[in-house]
């Protein structure tokens, strides 16, 4: 990031950076880097004091009129600032973009180049994709992806927007397979794993399958991780923490999630996601509690809904397309 705002890229370096400065994500580091570059652009008789940069950058993106004003900026970082706020609108385009996939676009031409695809899920069963690298995705319900023309050619980078995919890796040693999901950042060679990032959720979690991954999560880093081995991102927190498991949340052979110690506000999310129920918790009791449970879309919403009651000695009503738990 550093190097392109320096402008000392090679071509298909810019292209990279310039695609995931259009997503609009890590804004913190992108004016870090942005910051730091001007700082060592600038000319010795014109030096930027520390904190400056950002006041003046502020006051740019903010539209304010500092004409008249004397700013000790020079003309590159002048240029710069230009780029930065192209990125900040492309970045308000790709959230209008996520609204549109939502509708049931699955393909759109979000620039004129690179060409992005945008791929959903709607409900259970999973929707699988092979990507043009080889690579087999298997999307749960309500799961939004997203890549660009040159993936597989000059990367391998893909935004998992919304949602749980499992991303079963073809290897290639010549171009890391990386995934971005909110702060989190996954890079493999050849492997599978899990990620789960819907926006209802206040986490971001990624199970190891099979193969070595590594994970980023702002500045810290998880090396190595083999199968059985997770990551948890607490986002209300801003906290990790690193734990194992001996069954996957979401199993894309079977089709089925196993649900260990959720919210009941993450219970009601998956059942609606699979089934088209709104769950209601009719005590606050219902609501605070934690829940362990297998979802299969094969069965009913009656089956489901019953063991849940049986194995938390509770009840429930459907009403219409609402179930009442109390």
């Amino acid at each position: 990031m550093l190097r392109y705002f320096k402008e000392e890229c090679l071509e298909e370096e810019r292209a990279v950076v310039e695609m995931y400065l259009a997503l609009g994500i890590d804004e913190e580091y992108v004016n870090d880097c942005f910051v730091e570059a001007a700082k060592e652009m600038s000319q010795d008789g014109d030096r930027i004091a520390d904190g400056e940069v950002s006041t003046q950058w502020n006051i740019f993106i903010n539209n304010v009129d500092f004409s008249g004003e004397e700013h000790p900026v020079s003309e590159k970082i002048v240029k710069l600032k230009s780029r930065k706020v192209t990125y900040v609108a492309c970045g308000l385009i790709a959230a209008l973009l996520v609204v549109v996939s939502c509708f049931g676009i699955y393909h759109y031409s979000a620039f004129s180049s690179p060409d992005f695809t945008i791929v959903s899920s709607e409900t259970s069963p999973s929707k699988k994709i092979v990507l043009p690298d080889s690579t087999v995705i298997c999307m749960s319900a309500q799961t939004i992806l997203r890549y660009d023309s040159d993936f597989g050619i000059k990367h391998r980078y893909i935004e998992l927007i919304e949602g749980e995919a499992y991303f079963d890796v073809q290897h290639n040693k010549e171009l890391a397979f990386v995934v971005k999901a909110k702060n989190m950042s996954t890079q493999v060679l050849g492997t599978a794993f899990l990620i789960t990032s819907y926006n209802k959720l206040s986490y971001t979690d990624i199970q190891v399958t099979r193969g070595r991954v590594n994970v980023t999560i702002g500045t810290t880093k998880y090396s190595d991780l083999t199968k059985g081995n997770g990551i948890h991102y607490n986002e209300s927190e801003d906290n990790s923490t690193h734990y194992t498991f001996a069954r996957s949340k979401f199993d894309p052979t079977s089709d089925e999630l196993f649900l260990q110690g959720v919210t009941f506000q993450e219970l009601a999310m998956r059942i609606e996601n699979v089934f088209g129920y709104k769950l209601v918790a009719g005590t606050p009791a219902i609501a605070g509690q934690h829940y362990t449970t297998q979802i299969s879309p094969r069965d009913g919403i009656e089956d489901l809904l019953s063991n849940i009651s049986w194995i938390h000695h509770g009840e429930y009503k459907i009403v219409g397309k609402e179930v009442i738990m109390y």
